[in-house]
């Protein structure tokens, strides 16, 4: 009654406390805290939160990024669900989720242009926003095997790996494919040592 919520609607309630990310657009500041999701609207300085009821897939929320070319918000949930919110209607598609892709654990996302690119405990999936589809799935282990792949960045077209490697000291590796190659082919993927 406080809240002069008609009968018959619903409104979610969440604690505005353990925020664990801020997105920033040029219109929206997006929170994810305690696995939810808020909105702060620059302009009209109103908080929004999403939920289940705004079409967010159920389960908690991964990691977000925004993707200024297609003004889309790319969320991706623990389940390996996306939801791509686009001027306030919510897209959700489950083929990362449904896919055969063992270490489905998410470890960053990248933006580069339309595209987000999906570093995994398997390997990357790029994501294109503007279609709304996965383009591209990259296995670069050894002989094609799933390696942990903890960030990936793309710079003038040449794609850039930070990978697990127990053989070093550090544990990591950097492997690049680049411009013109097949990223497909783990083989087009090359171990190059770490500054």
């Amino acid at each position: 009654a406080k809240r002069n919520i008609a009968p018959g609607e619903w409104q979610t309630i969440r604690s505005y406390n353990g925020i664990t990310s801020i997105i920033p657009s040029k219109e929206k500041v997006y929170v994810v805290a305690n696995g939810g999701m808020y909105i702060y609207d620059k302009k009209t300085k109103e908080v929004k939160p999403l939920s289940t009821l705004d079409g967010l897939s159920s389960s908690a929320i991964e990691m977000v990024e925004y993707v200024e070319s297609t003004k889309t918000l790319f969320i991706i949930h623990s389940d390996m669900t996306i939801d791509l919110l686009v001027n306030g209607v919510t897209f959700s598609d489950e083929s990362i989720k449904d896919s055969e892709i063992s270490g489905k654990k998410v470890n960053s996302l990248k933006v580069d242009g339309d595209n987000v690119y999906v570093s995994l405990d398997a390997g990357i999936v790029v994501y294109n926003t503007r279609k709304k589809e996965v383009l591209d799935t990259y296995i670069i282990g050894y002989d094609g095997q799933y390696e942990v792949v903890y960030q990936t960045v793309v710079l003038n077209g040449d794609i850039y790996a930070l990978m697990a490697d127990r053989s070093n000291c550090s544990h990591r590796k950097l492997r690049i494919c680049k411009n013109g190659e097949n990223a497909n082919d783990y083989g087009a993927w090359v171990t190059v040592p770490l500054p």
